[in-house]
């Protein structure tokens, strides 16, 4: 796997702007003092405008040109909420297409962010001696796969995980807990193997969390569910708010996030689910982070 320390990316709650939780400002500022702080990597979440939020690539520009050393990157996890039919329809997209789209999209990235004057024949998009240029300056550019199936569906986790052995540089998952992340990082290896390779020792195991820190652990989950109820207009159970959030004091959070460790994360993406993000994203930094070396 991708080394012996853990690696943790901060999230940006981009969306935080329309519900009244962060700021414009802020949020540049936090990237910043992560990138001044240790943390490794910046995230943003992002849709068109099935839930609405900063724009992510205008953000993620931003970011950068105010950061030398963290990487940069959106995240969709797709946690729930947000009027995705009506986004499919405004764009006069069958959602059923929606993986094969994405499948091409990689395809497209890998060739485009490579190579000059490539082709391509796909069943959405087809083009000749296209040129994209600035090229990245990573090469290969890293793309980490999402899959979210519920373990349940046996032809949902095959395909989805199918999918992740066969294009993921990194694998990136949310809502699983450290048993079935474990559980689901053992079937990807297999249906890796099936294909005729291992993974790389370099793939990614991305844990797309959340975390709210305070001694009393039944406040920091009531504001958790204040926070993500209003974040993704979903109504959020308890059970699951305790496995999408590392809640409670340092120890008990340090804790909640070791078992994902310990399952495999190779990479823990943290959005702080308060109100006070300043405030959060210190105690993280001073009192979270030094626990994993």
């Amino acid at each position: 796997m991708a080394g012996d320390r853990v690696k943790f990316g901060l999230t940006l709650p981009n969306r935080g702007v329309v519900i009244g939780a962060t700021t414009v400002a802020e949020m540049l500022q936090l990237a910043a003092d992560a990138e001044s702080s240790g943390w490794d990597s910046v995230w943003v979440g992002d849709s068109i405008f099935a839930k609405p939020r900063l724009d992510a690539m205008v953000l993620m520009g931003a970011i950068a040109a105010r950061t030398t050393r963290v990487r940069i990157g959106p995240g969709k996890p797709e946690p729930g909420g947000g009027a995705f039919e009506k986004e499919f329809a405004h764009f006069g997209i069958e959602p059923s297409s929606r993986m094969r789209r994405m499948e091409e999209a990689i395809e497209i990235l890998r060739l485009t962010s490579s190579r000059e004057d490539v082709d391509y024949d796909g069943q959405y998009w087809r083009f000749r001696n296209l040129t994209v240029l600035p090229r990245p300056i990573q090469q290969p550019i890293p793309i980490w796969v999402t899959a979210n199936p519920d373990l349940n569906k046996r032809r949902n986790v095959e395909q989805s995980y199918r999918r992740v052995a066969r294009l993921g540089d990194g694998w990136m998952t949310t809502f699983k807990s450290p048993e079935d992340v474990q559980t689901s990082l053992a079937m990807i290896r297999g249906y890796s193997r099936e294909m005729g390779h291992e993974l790389k020792p370099d793939f990614e195991v991305a844990i797309y969390h959340n975390i709210n820190v305070n001694e009393d652990r039944d406040g920091a989950f009531a504001e958790s569910k204040r926070f993500l109820d209003s974040y993704y207009s979903v109504d959020y159970r308890q059970d699951m708010l305790r496995l999408w959030v590392a809640a409670g004091s340092p120890t008990q959070c340090v804790e909640s996030l070791q078992r994902y460790v310990d399952a495999g994360a190779t990479t823990i993406l943290l959005r702080v689910t308060g109100y006070d993000q300043k405030r959060q994203f210190k105690r993280v930094t001073e009192e979270i982070l030094p626990a994993f070396g």
